[in-house]
């Protein structure tokens, strides 16, 4: 399904009815992150996944900023008649939900938030900004999911071929 909101042609997916539940997909992802739980949460709440502005079907003809987002996701929330709902964000996802809660708390009832990438959007680093680029190109361009989860697996647990040197990273979702 599509909604236009803020001028941005917006592709989402609804499933099940019952209380509505918003899942914001990370910066390396789009709405499919969310298929294989999609069903499983229909069964007891109105699941929307969609894609963010500039996102795999949801195109954009401008820059956007993490504000655009969390004005889209409430725009989004009003035009299916899907508002208060309970927010789920994941990665950089979790950083929208949370601008999202912050500033227009009439929209959300409750928020969860599955590893959020908030020191990456509070203190981008040259190294952030290069995975991020990195694992978007090897998941968008290429077309492979993969290489843009070892891409960003790399990064965040330190390693550099046989070497690592810094901290492991827990649990990630491809």
């Amino acid at each position: 399904m599509r909604a236009v909101v803020n001028g941005t042609d917006l592709y989402y997916e609804e499933r099940g009815s019952g209380p509505p539940l918003l899942l914001i997909h990370g910066t390396g992802a789009y709405a499919e992150l969310w298929s294989p739980v999609l069903d499983g949460l229909a069964r007891s709440f109105r699941a929307i996944a969609y894609d963010r502005r500039g996102f795999a079907r949801s195109p954009s003809t401008k820059r956007w900023s993490l504000s655009d987002h969390a004005r889209d996701a409430a725009a989004l929330l009003d035009s299916i008649g899907a508002s208060p709902a309970t927010v789920v964000g994941w990665s950089g996802g979790g950083v929208v939900a949370l601008d999202l809660t912050a500033s227009f708390p009439e929209h959300v009832t409750a928020l969860v938030l599955a590893e959020p990438g908030v020191h990456l959007a509070l203190h981008p680093t040259r190294s952030s900004l290069a995975m991020a680029v990195r694992s978007a190109g090897n998941r968008y361009v290429r077309r492979d999911r993969a290489e843009a989860a070892a891409t960003m697996y790399r990064w965040a647990g330190g390693y550099h071929g046989e070497r690592q040197i810094g901290p492991v990273c827990g649990s990630m979702w491809v």
